[in-house]
């Protein structure tokens, strides 16, 4: 309201005024509180899965050098009196794995009982809700950067070293070498490779050694083996043969004629005949000196006096 004066006497009214309705409180939607208990529990789980692993690397870090150095405590007056051998670190690796091994069962206990406990309250509660939509899909795994193996140190599950050559992760927390089948070998140290040797045509009097490639007949072999023997042979591959002759090509055209040639010798001529009477033969006398063919006609003239009679 409004107050005002009516003169000024100092006296004072109040006048009623409109005033806005408030406005409606909105409807309070009643949800489930436990709704998405798994994925709150699994999410839960997961932070504590990796705290867990962090901390259990340092503390077995941490057990190996105490229980090294109070075995070296307890064992250093023994040794002054007897000859006694220190652990060894597959001992040391042995009870960090017993310890560790220990714990790890307790925590998976509780985490047990803890999950019986939620799900013996969400059956009193009710069903739980529908699953939430799937996240976004998260970058693309990495193996850890390789390190150079180094003696007489801790390294932790998913580990990744350098060692002879080829490349090792570990499968646990350990000190053991990558010999060790706390390792996985992931790349191993390839060997030296060996390239062929072209030695030209087949010899048999020449030494021929693995991979050497010869030829012999048109086609082409490898030795299989040091000294393979003769060639083709069980100590020699084929590798190529001498293809078989292909189809002959269409007839080219005729070429241009060539120049003419010089001109050759005059022949001989018949100069004059021999005659033998005795023997009916004629021979000619040729005009370089030499007897031409003989011409036997003793036959021609028996077939002349035949058909004239």
């Amino acid at each position: 309201m409004t107050e005002r004066s009516t003169n000024d006497d100092g006296l004072q009214w109040a006048e009623p005024t409109e005033t806005a309705a408030p406005a409606p409180t909105p409807a309070v939607v009643e949800t489930d509180p436990w709704a998405g208990w798994e994925t709150w529990l699994r999410s839960h789980l997961d932070i504590e899965r990796d705290l867990t692993v962090e901390v259990t690397g340092e503390v077995v870090a941490r057990l190996r050098v105490e229980i090294a150095e109070a075995i070296e405590k307890k064992v250093e007056p023994l040794q002054r009196n007897i000859d006694i051998a220190p652990p060894t670190l597959a001992e040391i690796d042995r009870r960090i794995e017993e310890r560790v091994a220990a714990k790890h069962q307790l925590m998976i206990d509780v985490s047990r009982e803890v999950v019986a406990q939620l799900q013996s309250d969400a059956e009193m509660r009710g069903p739980p809700g529908p699953s939430g939509p799937r996240g976004e899909e998260g970058p693309p795994g990495k193996l850890p950067i390789v390190k150079l193996w180094t003696p007489e140190t801790v390294y932790y599950a998913g580990d990744v070293v350098a060692y002879d050559g080829g490349t090792f992760q570990a499968q646990r927390d350990t000190g053991q070498p990558p010999s060790h089948a706390h390792w996985i070998c992931l790349a191993a140290a390839g060997r030296d490779g060996k390239t062929i040797a072209v030695r030209g045509t087949f010899d048999e009097s020449v030494s021929y050694r693995r991979l050497d490639v010869v030829a012999l007949n048109g086609g082409s072999f490898i030795a299989l083996k040091d000294a393979p023997g003769p060639c083709p042979g069980s100590g020699w591959q084929l590798i190529a043969s001498q293809g078989r002759r292909g189809v002959a090509g269409e007839k080219g055209e005729r070429g241009p004629p060539g120049p003419s040639g010089d001109a050759g010798a005059s022949g001989t001529t018949v100069r004059d005949w021999k005659i033998d009477r005795t023997r009916y033969v004629a021979t000619p006398v040729m005009s370089d000196g030499r007897d031409g063919p003989p011409l036997e006609l003793r036959g021609l003239f028996e077939q002349f006096f035949l058909e004239a009679r």
